[in-house]
């Protein structure tokens, strides 16, 4: 078979698919490049959501950790705050006790305020004070408490006396030892 095409045409003819080849090689390139880098940005975005989605669990988790850490506090605290009361309680029965102060206080004598002490390795001893118009009062107050079986002693700890032009007043203060049930 003989080629009787000149050769400027058969150049040109080779040139024109050249160019096509390297036209469509560039585009083919052109397009990869762009769906590569649209795929690693598509990538590098859902990453990011997956990221803050689980910096955000994280957090939350971590604040149930410091939430459970305090409420585990909380009830060490109210647990050891129960048993100390517990402990406290069982052994003394303080209604009892102020029953039978109220019953041994005179009329004529009028109780300012009662103080526990808080030592709890040694057995409670109750501070009283108050106010009253004579001496006698105080004393039998004093002893009708001694007599009393919730009550191992007690004792006047201090009396000041402190006179006005109508009447006199005795203040005082009676420490008082508690027995156990």
């Amino acid at each position: 078979m003989i080629n009787l095409v000149p050769p400027e045409i058969k150049q040109r003819k080779g040139l024109k698919s050249l160019v096509y080849v390297v036209t469509l090689a560039y585009i083919v390139i052109s397009s990869a490049l762009v769906l590569g880098i649209a795929g690693l940005a598509t990538y590098n975005y859902t990453q990011k959501i997956n990221l803050g989605s689980q910096q955000a669990e994280i957090e939350r988790l971590s604040a149930e950790k410091n939430k459970d850490k305090a409420l585990l506090n909380q009830a060490a605290f109210i647990q050891s705050r129960v048993k100390n009361a517990s402990t406290y309680r069982s052994s003394y029965d303080w209604n009892l006790v102020l029953n039978a102060i109220a019953e041994s206080t005179p009329s004529n004598t009028q109780l300012t305020s009662i103080k526990i002490s808080s030592d709890t390795t040694k057995p409670p001893t109750t501070t009283i004070s108050g106010e009253s118009t004579d001496r006698r009062s105080i004393i039998l107050f004093k002893d009708k408490l001694a007599t009393n079986k919730l009550i191992s002693s007690s004792s006047i700890t201090g009396l000041t006396e402190s006179t006005s032009e109508t009447n006199k007043t005795y203040t005082f203060s009676i420490s008082v030892s508690i027995t156990k049930k």
